[in-house]
């Protein structure tokens, strides 16, 4: 198309030493029209001068642009684009998705798809399908719109050269009725505005950053309301434990998705989940929904994509933690998908590199999933986790570490699923799944003062679970879901607990478990959203469970709701009661805990979301949260139990147990989220907490997760399309701990803590700053990324824990993880 007739105005120019968007700002303003660009893919900050007299427009701005490197563009519409003018301009890839009602998983057909770069755009079919082909590789802004639903903007779609980006994309209705209150279009879920405690990750947020090996659990730790360890990737939520967060992924629950699954706990070494079949990560840090049960502290609902349905992809990626490779395509002329991924450890390596007096780790993954659509509205999808990890620790090794025990870990896992989601209607449908879960647990372990069996963990679990949610929309002002679930466990335990002294130095005996325990759970849930008017919202739930094991039968209430103040600010408050059964880890040591009851804990949150700009909110919550019927050990009475793996990596041997326990846990928590839209992206928080538990002798105490101060910077600057800096820090306070009776420890020869001053003493302050760096390489029909990785980059001392080296008789501190850098290679072909 032909420009305006004011590009070919005589005007004269006289800049020095002046950003290239500033000029193009000055020359749309003497010329009386508008300039498009995209700040990222042009070099906006480049500094360029001017000195032209008396020339027409256009010619200045050939001038401009042949100094920067761009150039210019009339498309269809009438829009002028300022694009980059490199060799990679050339290079093609594309965008298809799929637009879809979230409410009822029905297509939605003319649905507006725009790229906020360059205006091209495409509507959805009667599939509810889109494609926009011959894009330039680079990251895209997506924004999709449809009329009676709200706008969203995606930000970082990264198009790839000879590569199919996908997106499903769900819209939620906007109901309006009576006063209408106009919500600014914004690059922000909903639900991340109108519920309490949750927080939405995407795919692209995940990859790039900047932790150790891609762990889910370490990237997300940067919300403020998780606590900081990082020598295990423990989840602690709010005061929380090891044992009180659930994982979801495609709507099948798995019990631990982590390398080295400590027994009794959900947490490992790093996670076993491939980042890159990762398309979202929704996290529930309290007061969440009624269709989740048996957790006290926290969610993670992941969602793995799909394979491409239109051509045949692979990848292989190598670093000095291990080499992967993985494989996507279509089924059967595309009415389904496969991908599958492999992952063998190099971690031996990582270790010396670290300095880490430690053995290696080794493991394996293989992950698969595969989508097939029966009808319209039929699909079935499968999908299977495997995961196998030894660790042997030698009494060398041992010795040197201060470690009181050696041996062998070896686990073994693997989840295995089927979801059947079946559209019913025009306003419902159902997701049903089928699950097997099995785990291995071998742990042999010994003393190293004497070569003695300190400790064997040997079981194997199956669990069984059946899982139905269905979900109804009467109108866009009431909706429902309700669904039922069971599960049945059998496990076979032969464990050993050597006896000894425990920490208040009290003796206790060896403890022998053999024996094989199956029980079943069920269990049921209704919520109900009710829109009265526009821009309030209640929903009220509950959920009832019975447990075959102890005969319990618990009723949860639960309650949230959303007031949408203005267009930029939102009040939000939740409330609920959460039951959850101990693990059978626990339950297996005595017949007599048949009789338990089950932990609760009672949750309070009040928040508050203000829409700083469109791709920027501020989030301010306060929570309170209290725990009734926590596990007690009697012989240590004034010790808080489920805080012990923090100090020992696992649970030890309880052949006596009391559900006496009292805790508490309440903060006020800030997060400033910016979405990546420009160069940058970045979320900054902070908490002020408080974390104690009750004893038996009614003394109130500190938690060892009670660090008061919590604090992160996380974010990212991409200042093209071939470099991309990530950076993470992180700050907790001081976690407090109980210092060694000395004298008393030298003549038991264990480590036994001074009594009178229980968690009075707090280890320095934690600090941890990781940087990950990329740079892509874009090829005709292939794509290379090379990265570096650095862990801990300043080599920080925290300090995880305190223990008695009884081979050596002292006190010592053990140390968090020590720098580590990777450097990696991911090639796509």
């Amino acid at each position: 198309m032909d420009l305006p007739q004011t590009f070919y105005k005589k005007v004269t120019i006289d800049l020095k030493d002046v950003t290239f968007e500033n000029v193009l700002n000055i020359i749309s303003e003497k010329g009386k029209f508008k300039l498009n660009y995209n700040a990222s893919r042009i070099p906006a900050d480049q500094k360029i001068s001017v000195k032209m007299f008396n020339k027409k427009l256009i010619d200045i701005l050939n001038y401009i642009l042949e100094l920067t490197g761009t150039k210019l563009r009339v498309i269809s519409n009438g829009q002028i684009l300022i694009l980059p003018a490199k060799n990679y301009e050339k290079l093609k890839g594309k965008i298809i998705g799929k637009v879809i009602n979230k409410g009822s998983q029905r297509n939605l057909i003319g649905a507006n798809i725009l790229i906020e770069e360059n205006l091209l755009g495409a509507a959805s079919d009667v599939e509810g399908r889109f494609e926009i082909s011959n894009l330039p590789v680079g990251n895209y802004t997506i924004k999709i719109s449809y009329v009676g639903f709200q706008t969203i903007f995606i930000p970082d779609v990264l198009v790839r050269s000879d590569r199919i980006t996908f997106m499903t994309v769900e819209l939620t209705e906007t109901p309006v009725q009576g006063h209408q209150v106009v919500v600014e279009d914004n690059y922000f879920q909903s639900n991340e505005i109108h519920q309490t405690s949750h927080t939405h990750f995407s795919s692209e947020e995940i990859r790039r950053a900047a932790t150790l090996g891609g762990d889910i659990s370490r990237i997300i730790n940067g919300l403020p309301s998780l606590s900081n360890d990082n020598e295990t990737n423990n989840i602690i939520a709010r005061g929380g434990s090891s044992i009180e967060n659930g994982f979801y992924i495609d709507n099948i629950e798995i019990p631990n998705i982590n390398h080295l699954p400590f027994p009794g706990t959900t947490g490992g070494l790093f996670s076993i989940l491939n980042l890159d079949f990762v398309s979202d990560i929704n996290v529930s840090t309290g007061g969440f929904s009624a269709k989740y049960g048996d957790k006290l502290s926290s969610i993670l609902d992941i969602k793995y994509r799909e394979g491409n349905r239109e051509e045949v992809d692979m990848q292989v990626d190598v670093n000095l933690a291990g080499v992967s490779g993985q494989v996507e395509g279509p089924l059967t002329k595309g009415n389904g998908s496969y991908m599958f991924f492999a992952r063998h450890s190099f971690t031996d390596l990582v270790l010396k590199l670290s300095k880490d007096e430690t053995d290696p780790i080794t493991f394996n993954e293989l992950q698969g999933k595969i989508v097939y659509d029966i009808s319209p509205n039929h699909q079935i999808s499968l999908l299977s986790i495997f995961s196998d990890d030894k660790w042997t620790v030698s009494k060398k090794v041992s010795i040197s570490d201060y470690s009181n025990w050696y041996g062998n870990f070896n686990f073994t896992q693997n989840l295995f699923g089927i979801n059947w989601k079946y559209l019913w209607g025009k306003k419902g449908y159902s997701i049903t799944t089928a699950s097997h879960f099995y785990k291995k647990n071998d742990i042999p372990l010994f003393t190293s003062i004497d070569d003695q069996p300190f400790m064997r963990i040997n079981s194997i679990d199956n669990e069984y679970r059946l899982r139905n949610i269905n979900y109804f929309s009467f109108s866009p002002f009431a909706k429902f879901e309700f669904g039922v679930e069971g599960k049945i466990h059998s496990a076979n335990f032969n464990n050993y607990f050597a006896g000894g002294i425990n920490p208040l130095g009290v003796s206790f005996p060896d403890l022998i478990v053999d024996r094989k325990i199956t029980t079943s759970k069920i269990g049921g849930f209704f919520n109900y959203e009710w829109i009265p008017s526009t821009g309030l919202k209640f929903v009220p739930g509950i959920r009832i469970d019975y447990f075959s094991f102890n005969k319990k039968l618990n009723i949860s209430p639960r309650f949230s709701f959303s007031y949408q103040i203005n267009e930029k600010s939102a009040f939000n408050g939740s409330a609920g009661l959460f039951f959850q059964n101990l693990p059978m880890y626990f339950l297996s040591n005595n017949e007599k805990f048949e009789n338990l009851e089950d932990p609760f804990s009672y949750h309070m949150i009040f928040g508050y979301n203000y829409l700083l700009f469109e791709n920027t909110k501020l989030n301010i919550e306060f929570y309170i949260k209290e725990y009734q019927q926590l596990p007690v050990d009697p012989d240590m009475s004034s010790l808080f139990l489920l805080d012990e793996p923090i100090n020992n990596l696992l649970y030890l041997s309880h052949n006596n147990l009391v559900m006496e326990g009292v805790a508490n846990s309440l903060g006020i928590e800030a997060m400033i989220q910016k979405k990546i839209s420009d160069k940058f992206h970045c979320i900054i928080s902070g908490t002020y907490f408080r974390a104690k538990y009750r004893d038996l002798e009614g003394r109130w105490r500190n938690r060892t997760v009670d660090s008061k101060v919590l604090a992160a910077v996380e974010g990212g600057y991409k200042p093209n399309e071939d470099w991309e800096l990530s950076l993470r820090w992180n700050y907790a306070g001081g976690k407090p701990f109980t210092k060694f009776n000395l004298a008393e420890s030298t003549v038991r020869k264990k480590g036994i803590l001074d009594k009178d001053n229980l968690m009075s003493e707090r280890y320095p302050a934690y600090q941890n700053m990781s940087i990950r760096i990329d740079r892509r390489f874009y090829f005709e029909n292939s794509n290379l990324i090379l990265y570096i990785s650095v862990w801990n980059l300043f080599n920080k001392k925290n300090i995880s824990r305190s223990g008695w080296a009884e081979t050596q008789g002292v006190a010592v501190d053990y140390n968090q993880i020590n720098r580590i850098i990777l450097f990696g290679a991911e090639f796509e072909f």
